[in-house]
């Protein structure tokens, strides 16, 4: 999970870098933020989301663990009459469901 925060932090750096209205900054320290700082700053940035998987993810990319994410179970196969993705809206958040 970790790598895929570096990886999403490193694709809104070059979407910034491309932008005609992004300006450079003062210094050149301001550049070279550490892996820590991004995350940190990326995590000061979704705190009021209410998105406590992504919360999470980024606590424990800090901490150097592994992030516990309490996702559904899965549904077995034959044991219920709703499919795959109609088993996971069931059980997750009405904040995280699509707007049908």
């Amino acid at each position: 999970m970790a790598l895929l925060w570096e990886n999403f932090v490193s694709q809104l750096d070059s979407v910034r870098a491309s932008s005609s209205v992004w300006a450079p900054p003062a210094s050149a320290d301001a550049i070279e933020d550490t892996r820590e700082q991004r995350l940190r700053k990326a995590l000061e940035a979704v705190k009021n989301t209410g998105n406590t998987q992504m919360i999470e993810s980024l606590q424990a990319a800090l901490e150097g663990r592994q992030a516990n994410l309490e996702l559904p179970d899965l549904p077995i196969p034959g044991q219920t009459a709703l499919s795959g993705p109609e088993t996971y809206l069931s059980q997750i958040s009405d904040s995280f469901k699509p707007k049908r």
